[in-house]
């Protein structure tokens, strides 16, 4: 019994964690693309 809902437990993290991964956007602020290193924004 415990290997099965371990089997379940484990299938259901694998699934859950490969659908929130999904692609997402490039960050920008405001309209402005965020792309480059920290230093060129920390004034």
């Amino acid at each position: 019994m415990k290997k099965i809902f371990f089997s379940l437990f484990l299938t259901f993290t694998i699934f859950t964690t490969a659908f929130s991964q999904k692609e997402s956007e490039h960050l920008t602020f405001k309209g402005v693309s965020i792309d480059g290193t920290l230093n060129e924004y920390v004034v």
